[in-house]
């Protein structure tokens, strides 16, 4: 007789799955984040902070392609773009706002060796608590003036140790631990978002909100300039056009000689410079 062995479902898997459709339906955007080099303090951080907004969900790829496929929640598309290990987030905010929020909501967190500096680090002056003893060699090898005072080491004055993009070495590493730093500035990119239907590339949906500011002024001036120019009248234009009216009638009055109280001044002043002019041309081909 033949023996059927029924497939035993594993209770966490199943529960992942059924998670990662609950959490879709509440949604209007899922996104995809690469979890290389991210540290779990940090996504417990960034959990936290934007508890309410956005919800993290890290599981196999192959349980939240099958539950997204299965709920028909997303398309093959993006579903081929789980590859390695990453973490989903489900949320109602726009791809656009939600990239600007997750830029806004950074970690510090201590460096490592092989760490890229996210920004100039600096070791300020000051009493830094540690014994005089071998930690003075790293302090030496990372270009930290310093002498000893009551015993412990103090650094004589502030010291940049790491420039930004630079790469973290195991000793300073170690150094920056020991001063208690925690230089390195981390949150979470985007690869991947889907929303409406559509699949975006982190690319699409990453904004340069200094550039974008930057842009919008300079449209605004140009917009400005060309109104202007074009005499279009409007709350912003009207009291540089009326200016720009003014001086022109005024200087053409002063040009052709027309005598009125804001012209006189500089008709005058005009006639006594062509009038000394005149004097210094006739004195200097000797005639007085």
């Amino acid at each position: 007789m033949r023996t059927i062995t029924k497939s035993v479902v594993n209770p966490k898997k199943a529960e992942l799955y059924k998670q990662i459709q609950e959490y879709s339906k509440d949604s209007d955007i899922i996104l995809i984040s690469s979890l290389h080099k991210v540290r779990s303090a940090q996504l417990l951080s960034l959990r936290k902070s934007l508890k309410g907004q956005v919800k993290f969900l890290v599981a196999p790829n192959r349980i939240a392609s099958k539950s997204l496929l299965e709920g028909k929640i997303v398309n093959e598309e993006f579903a081929k773009t789980l590859t390695n290990q990453n973490v989903l987030m489900f949320s109602k905010i726009d791809p656009f706002k939600l990239y600007i929020t997750l830029t806004k909501n950074t970690v510090n967190l201590a460096a490592r060796a092989g760490d890229s500096a996210t920004d100039e680090i600096k070791i300020l002056s000051g009493d830094t608590g540690i014994p005089a003893g071998p930690a003075l060699t790293d302090f030496r090898e990372a270009g930290v003036t310093t002498r000893i005072d009551s015993g412990n080491i103090l650094v004589t004055e502030d010291s940049i140790v790491a420039k930004k993009g630079d790469v973290i070495t195991t000793k300073l590493a170690s150094l920056l631990s020991k001063l208690g730093l925690t230089p390195i500035k981390a949150g979470l990119s985007i690869s991947k978002a889907y929303w409406n239907g559509a699949l975006l590339d982190g690319s699409e949906i990453r904004i340069d909100i200094d550039e974008y500011i930057s842009e919008i002024l300079k449209s605004s001036q140009s917009a400005l300039v060309l109104a202007v120019d074009l005499q279009y009248l409007t709350s912003e234009t009207s009291s540089i056009i009326i200016s720009k009216a003014s001086n022109d009638a005024l200087q053409l009055a002063i040009a052709s000689g027309y005598l009125s109280e804001e012209t006189i001044p500089s008709i005058i002043s005009t006639a006594n410079q062509e009038a000394n002019s005149l004097k210094e041309s006739v004195k200097s081909k000797g005639y007085e």
